[in-house]
């Protein structure tokens, strides 16, 4: 039976996994918390994208400096 049918049967529909799911997320930590077709991504603001790239310059300094001590490991280091 199709969602129409049921609307005008007066017949409420059973709610899914995923409905579910995503009205737990809801109560827990608001709309913010997940991101689908009816909530979408909020675009980065300046703010944002320049802490991104701060980080990003912090771990590719990290990851030159291992590199510099060390370089014949590669991809894969010791562990």
């Amino acid at each position: 039976m199709s969602y129409a049918t049921m609307k005008a049967k007066g017949i409420k529909p059973k709610k899914t996994a995923f409905g579910s799911v995503k009205s737990n997320i809801e109560k827990e930590v608001g709309k913010s918390g997940y991101v689908s077709k009816d909530n979408p991504r909020k675009p980065q603001t300046p703010a944002d994208k320049a802490k991104v790239r701060a980080q990003q310059a912090k771990v590719d300094a990290e990851n030159a400096a291992e590199r510099k001590k060390d370089p014949s490991q590669g991809r894969y280091p010791k562990g």
